[in-house]
């Protein structure tokens, strides 16, 4: 089992607070290293914060496909990376609809069955997600997930604190496009 997966435990909204400002306080260097670094730190500190078992972040890339830029742990990776093979999960619905999109358990859901019958056979399979939009300048230009390695249903806090990191993330990938020019 994964760190972080028993039932929704509430937010910290004085640590998250904390949490949030320590990220964006903390400068950005100039290359697309020290951005990878400090998008490291984020999902990092979203798991922590948020007590899920992982997060996983996709971008898309200037020709405008989704990529995978992070997670946290294997279980992220491997739902970031099923979602890409299959063109289908919450992440995926999450950028082309613009909103946030939770799933209580995946091997209940019909929408993301082909997303479940591949992880299902993982050492931690994922079972509950909560994708959240990244946006900048307005636009959508990728999606936090949150996961949890049981079903779960998603609190408004947890929601919320996923939200925040995403910003958090909006404005590193501003700064870092800054930097570039």
């Amino acid at each position: 089992m994964m760190p972080g997966s028993q039932g929704a435990m509430p937010v910290d909204q004085n640590a998250l607070a904390t949490s949030l400002e320590n990220l964006s306080a903390a400068g950005l260097s100039h290359d697309r290293r020290g951005l990878e670094e400090r998008l490291d730190q984020v999902l990092t500190a979203a798991r922590d914060m948020i007590e899920v078992d992982g997060v996983g972040l996709m971008l898309l890339d200037d020709a405008g496909a989704l990529r995978v830029a992070g997670a946290s742990v294997p279980a992220g990776m491997a739902l970031e990376q099923a979602q890409l093979r299959l063109d289908c999960g919450p992440g995926i619905d999450c950028v082309r609809g613009n909103e946030t999109v939770t799933v209580t358990d995946l091997a209940a859901s019909e929408d993301y069955a082909p997303v479940w019958e591949e992880l299902k056979g993982g050492e931690a399979p994922v079972r509950a997600v909560v994708s959240v939009p990244v946006l900048v300048t307005g636009s959508v230009a990728g999606t936090l997930n949150a996961l949890r390695s049981r079903p779960q249903r998603w609190d408004d806090d947890s929601v919320r604190a996923v939200e925040a990191y995403a910003e958090v993330i909006s404005v590193l990938l501003r700064l870092g496009a800054t930097a570039q020019r």
